[in-house]
């Protein structure tokens, strides 16, 4: 039961982060989809979370390699929020602090709670494969 709560909520943090902004300069705020490299990100995150429960070897290498490829690009982009060259064109900038929005905080907590999903249930797996062939 703790697995499927633990996956709902890596699926509800990941939905989430695309529909909050991931950046605010004042009064406006900016989505994911304004900082580049955010479809590697997207990529990344379906991978992970469309292999999590495939019980195979190729499943779970599928599952991890997404679920790193997710967690570094939310975290590389997540970093990016004050780059204010990525979100506005042109040499006028706003003279506005740069706040780190929430959308960015849940993709890196969504992908690294499924992705600590995937491996507590790939070394449970090994570790019942070993105490059946010792036993």
């Amino acid at each position: 039961m703790m697995k499927w709560i633990a996956y709902g909520l890596a699926l509800m943090c990941s939905a989430l982060a695309l529909m909050l902004p991931w950046a605010h300069y004042g009064g406006m705020s900016f989505w994911l989809t304004r900082i580049p490299g955010w479809p590697v990100y997207i990529a990344g995150a379906v991978v992970l979370h469309a292999c999590t429960w495939w019980n195979t070897v190729a499943g779970r290498v599928l599952a991890v390699a997404g679920g790193v490829i997710a967690l570094v690009t939310a975290f590389v982009l997540l970093l990016r929020y004050d780059d204010a060259a990525v979100f506005f064109d042109g040499p006028a900038i706003p003279a506005v602090v740069p706040v780190m929005g929430l959308g960015g905080i849940l993709a890196v907590a969504g992908a690294l709670l499924n992705l600590v999903l995937v491996v507590t249930r790939m070394s449970a797996k090994s570790s019942a494969e070993s105490r059946a062939h010792t036993g």
